[in-house]
């Protein structure tokens, strides 16, 4: 009996240690349907694609992982159908890093991650390796990681939906990114380690608790850009200004329109068809900044590439008299001010406004309304061009011709640099045919000088 006891204790072992090191798929079940995957939270169906790679074709970059519902055909019950994403949009990338980012309308606790295989994942089974990581954000700048995966949180069959829990995360994020180094592998019936040196995956769905509301049609999401001043001539968009950042007095006033940036206070318009202004963008879609009155402000953050001096131009219009103008800084020193012309509210001038030297790096620029009475739709920075200080073309032609004056009037102290170099070289082989002459002649000299004279002799007398 007490054999047998010891004899079950000790396969109870074996087997505890046999599970500890098989290895255990961290994938969870694959489902067909986006609604089956989700279990009943609350679908993210909108996201802003924000950043990221490039894909083997042009319709195969990051963007694709993020933009996938369909908004004429979705709806609560086509959730359970394929038809609510689209199969064509996939990341498909041979480069590493894969990544993307993206952003929702407001912050959100995430509590599943639901990534769905793409059309060639059972011929091509291109997974994220061990150690990639989905991170959030609440400024798109600073990521906090939520959680680091395995190659295996996804397995290979294609167009199914795989999902990871987060049951630890706890703070909203606005932003959102994927973020893979490596690349998983594959072992096949022969037991080789094989890898086609790429990575893909149609879609990454996020979802939120099912007591957290949702939007059931696409919200507006401003995704700020960039905004660089390069070496050269750069346009800044008026519409294009710092979230948050501004003093706007008009908010609720009757008739102001908020159609670019909807999200902020300050009135914002698309010119579209009526648009007059720079040369070759006559027609299209461009926005700018209305409804001004006396005080009102926005700003925005520039990455200056260069250092340089840069002149600067607004593009502004009116349609009273008298018209406004605009001040504007940089870094909160006054760069100058330009009155618009009066013509009409949506003809736009190019107004001088000054110049100034800037510095690479981050920089804030501000555009100050002081008079009201105006629309702003955008500011050029023109970089000046470097000054340089070069010797006069004609110095050797003058040079010339004072040689040939000091050589008339005897002079010999205007010589140029070339004669100089000519005279010493015909000094120097006359000193050498001198001295050589003078050695000669001394040589000859001592010869002669201590050469014996023969003795005289008598001559024999006659016998």
């Amino acid at each position: 009996m007490k054999k047998a006891k010891f004899l079950a204790i000790i396969l109870s072992l074996v087997f505890l240690a046999s599970m500890a090191v098989i290895p255990v798929s961290a994938a969870s079940d694959p489902f067909d349907t986006l609604a089956d995957a989700a279990g009943g939270n609350n679908i993210l169906m909108f996201p802003t694609f924000v950043d990221g790679g490039d894909g083997w074709a042009d319709d195969e970059g990051a963007a694709g992982i993020v933009d996938y519902y369909q908004a004429d055909v979705l709806g609560a019950d086509l959730l359970n159908t394929d038809l609510a994403l689209d199969k064509d949009l996939k990341y498909g990338s041979p480069n590493l890093p894969y990544w993307v980012q993206w952003m929702y309308e407001k912050p959100y606790t995430v509590n599943r991650i639901i990534l769905r295989t793409a059309n060639d994942s059972d011929q091509y089974p291109r997974r994220m390796g061990d150690g990639w990581t989905f991170s959030g954000s609440t400024d798109g700048k600073n990521w906090n990681v939520i959680y680091t995966g395995k190659q295996d949180d996804v397995l290979n069959t294609a167009y199914t939906f795989y999902y990871i829990d987060l049951p630890n995360n706890t703070t909203p994020y606005q932003y959102y990114q994927l973020d893979a180094e490596t690349i998983g592998s594959e072992t096949d019936a022969d037991g080789n380690v094989t890898d086609d040196g790429g990575i893909q995956l149609c879609d990454i769905v996020l979802t939120v608790d099912k007591s957290v509301d949702v939007p059931t049609t696409a919200p507006y999401v401003y995704v700020a850009k960039n905004l660089s001043i390069g070496g050269g001539s750069t346009t800044i968009e008026g519409t294009d200004f710092d979230s948050g950042a501004s003093n706007y007095g008009v908010a609720g006033q009757a008739g102001s329109a908020h159609d670019v940036r909807p999200d902020e206070s300050v009135a914002t318009q698309w010119c579209g068809d009526t648009y007059i202004g720079r040369d070759g963008v006559d027609g299209t879609k461009i926005g700018t900044i209305g409804w001004i009155t006396a005080g009102d402000w926005v700003q925005y953050t520039v990455n200056v590439v260069s250092d340089g001096t840069y002149d600067v131009s607004a593009w502004i219009g009116s349609g009273t008299d008298p018209a406004g103008s605009v001040n504007i800084y940089y870094d909160g020193n006054l760069i100058g001010n330009g009155v618009s012309t009066n013509v009409d509210w949506q003809t736009y001038a190019d107004v001088p406004i000054g110049s100034v030297a800037m510095t690479a790096g981050s920089h804030v620029i501000k555009v100050e309304y002081p008079d009201g009475n105006i629309n702003f739709q955008s500011m050029d920075f023109v970089k000046e061009a470097a000054v340089t200080t070069e010797a006069p073309a004609t110095v050797a032609a003058d040079t010339t011709a004072a040689d040939n004056a000091a050589a008339i009037s005897g002079d010999t102290t205007a010589t140029t640099a070339s004669s100089d170099n000519g005279n010493s070289n015909t000094t120097t082989i006359v000193i050498i045919i001198i001295v050589v002459v003078v050695v000669i002649v001394i040589v000859i000299i001592i010869i002669l000088a201590t050469r014996k004279k023969p003795d005289d002799k008598k001559p024999a007398d006659k016998k």
